[in-house]
């Protein structure tokens, strides 16, 4: 136990530790309350063999820690029972580490003044803890260093929250030598070793214009990669647009990057930016990027790539973070390298904010050959950016198992090819059960994929389409609530786009508050099927549905003047089909359907006396 002395009660006659292990058991500590008196207050334990509960015991404590002389806190006896504990004296809280394990860096020739070069004193601190392990202890102070500081294995790097800052020289740092012309710059670098932490601390890249990243967990020239590092409880002040990472995950496994506040200083972060990014993640395999605050950056916030042989990302977690103020909010792209396919696999996004970023707010996105699957992008709020969510495939490639589910998007600022979700060249997905509201152009598009749900989604006050299917092959686009969208012009449909063919447009509703846009209007593709959409719509609107392509399940068709029937081909009619028919135009006849295998005939009881108009739906 770090910090505070281990206080355990010595029992009293009258008290029985039933499962003998030392400790009070839910069972055995019926109760406790707080008494004013003595320094830190004496605890009461109500007596188990009491049947009425009136009773107290007054336990002694004990210490179980080691302390050292000339501590000021003293815990005196709370009763008449005296022993030599009684007096013990407590290691002082404010040291902030276990007196048996620290390596206190003033011990090594450390200052913390902020001028002294204290780099070599820690190091000697850290290779020291290095022997059999330990923590490294910095004090409240200003640390400056000239050289990447190597973290040994079994190591924990540790400071005073707020109070210790470790700040570079200007530049570059002189880099850690991983052998085999690997070298690593960061100002703590842990690299091919296992177990260590690096915590409660501020790195100040800023104030001396640090070119250095900030904390870089890697690999040696042997291709010995780092794993179950934790890093957490840093303040990571980056160099305003300087191409660094803040904290930097390249190929080290198992690691967990953990409540950290990283601000770049970067005010207006552009579309483009300069690759000045927050947490930065190249290769991977078990990582937990969760519960940081990311600000100010001209770069990506969180990102996740892949990285040469042995260089894919698998099993990443990205929860609970915030990120605002930055080119890309969490972006995740595959890559290939030395012609070798690399791949993003069983990453979760999960209920992070993200606010304000120049380009995309959640994107993935791949190369020829590449490989992204099992991708989950679930309860995100997303707000005030460019591309809100973007998948970016290549037509090459096979995308498997994407789920985009219960995110919170809100005024989206891309204009034409934007969209709130945009998924481009993407397969298997499910798009399910999102709220978007206010968006400048398109709310959902799903372009040259193929087999995608888009389902239960709520799209609201959008200025062009509601939902997009361009060259989209069997997209199924169903119980979708579209409302007042293309509100500028009202002239785009609600559901629109060239589709691909093998579509299904149904159970969704429609609803606007003025103008009397196409409901659905798909321009091509083949054996779509459109059905039972809803328009809740004032009386004086008028609902439309079309679609241009061939062997649509619905359609307008014209018997010419004098004519007695027509004939309409259609792959999706069968002799079981139902088919309902509307005259639209001409004078009013009677007339029967008779719908057959490809085709259906509508038949009038008399000949045409100019071109008579029919609108008809096809139901299985």
């Amino acid at each position: 136990m770090s910090g505070v002395a281990e206080i355990k009660p010595k029992f009293q006659s009258g008290f029985t530790d039933n499962n003998v292990d030392g400790q009070l058991g839910p069972s055995e500590w019926n109760e406790s309350r707080i008494a004013s008196g003595g320094s830190l207050g004496d605890l009461y334990m109500r007596d188990p063999g009491s049947a009425t509960g009136a009773s107290w015991l007054t336990p002694d404590f004990e210490s179980s820690t080691d302390v050292a002389a000339g501590d000021a806190t003293t815990l005196a006896s709370a009763n008449t029972h005296s022993d030599a504990n009684d007096a013990t004296t407590l290691t002082s809280a404010k040291n902030y580490t276990d007196s048996r394990t620290a390596f206190d860096v003033r011990s090594y020739g450390a200052v913390g003044d902020g001028v002294a070069d204290d780099a070599a004193a820690i190091q000697a601190a850290l290779t020291a803890a290095g022997v059999s392990g330990g923590t490294v202890y910095l004090p409240p102070g200003i640390y400056r260093t000239t050289i990447a500081l190597a973290v040994p294995a079994k190591v924990t790097v540790r400071g005073v929250p707020g109070a210790t800052i470790l700040r570079p020289k200007a530049g570059n740092l002189t880099p850690y030598d991983a052998g085999g012309g690997v070298t690593w710059g960061g100002a703590l670098v842990a690299v091919g070793v296992a177990n260590v932490t690096i915590r409660d601390l501020t790195i100040d890249l800023a104030t001396s214009g640090s070119f250095a990243n900030g904390v870089e967990l890697g690999y040696t020239g042997a291709d010995v990669e780092t794993q179950y590092a934790t890093v957490t409880n840093l303040r990571v002040l980056g160099n305003p647009n300087q191409h660094s990472y803040q904290i930097w995950n390249r190929r080290a496994r198992h690691s967990r990057i953990i409540a950290n506040c990283i601000d770049g200083g970067d005010a207006a972060p552009t579309v483009a930016g300069v690759d000045h990014s927050g947490i930065e993640v190249f290769g991977a395999t078990d990582i937990v990027i969760a519960w940081n605050t990311v600000l100010n950056l001209n770069g990506t916030g969180i990102g996740i790539f892949t990285n040469g042989p042995n260089g894919s990302a698998e099993g990443v977690l990205i929860a609970n973070n915030y990120v605002d103020t930055v080119t890309d909010g969490v972006l995740l792209a595959a890559t290939v390298v030395a012609t070798v396919p690399q791949a993003i696999t069983d990453v979760s996004v999960h209920a992070n904010i993200v606010r304000r970023c120049a380009h995309v707010g959640i994107s993935a996105t791949d190369a020829a050959l590449a490989v992204i699957e099992n991708l989950a992008i679930r309860g995100n709020t997303v707000t005030d950016t460019l591309d809100p969510i973007l998948l970016a495939g290549t037509a090459t490639n096979i995308w498997s198992g994407v789920l985009i589910a219960h995110n919170l998007i809100a005024r989206a600022t891309g204009t034409s090819p934007k969209a709130m979700i945009n998924l481009g060249a993407v397969t298997d997905a499910l798009v399910i059960g999102n709220v978007l509201h206010t968006g400048a152009y398109d709310g959902i598009t799903v372009s040259a994929g193929s087999d995608v749900q888009v389902v239960d989604n709520t799209i609201t006050d959008v200025q062009h389409e509601g939902i997009h299917l361009g060259s989209a092959v069997r997209t199924a686009v169903i119980n979708n609530s579209v409302r007042n969208w293309d509100v500028t012009n009202a002239a785009q449909a609600g559901i629109g786009g060239s589709g691909g063919g093998q579509l299904t447009i149904t159970g969704n509703t429609f609803s606007r508050a003025a103008g009397n846009p196409s409901l659905v209007n798909i321009s091509s593709g083949d054996q779509n099927t459109v059905a039972r959409n809803k328009a809740l719509y004032a009386t004086s609107v008028v609902a439309s549905f079309r679609d241009a392509g061939t062997n649509s399940s619905i359609g307008v068709s014209t018997v010419a003047a004098s004519a007695t029937s027509i004939s309409v081909t259609n792959t999706q009619c069968h002799f079981t089909s139902h088919v309902l028919i509307a005259q639209i135009a001409g004078a009013p006849k009677f007339w029967r359907v008779s719908p057959g295998a490809g085709s259906f005939s509508i038949v009038l009881n008399s000949a045409a006396v100019g071109d008579e108009q029919f609108k008809w739906e096809i139901f299985q």
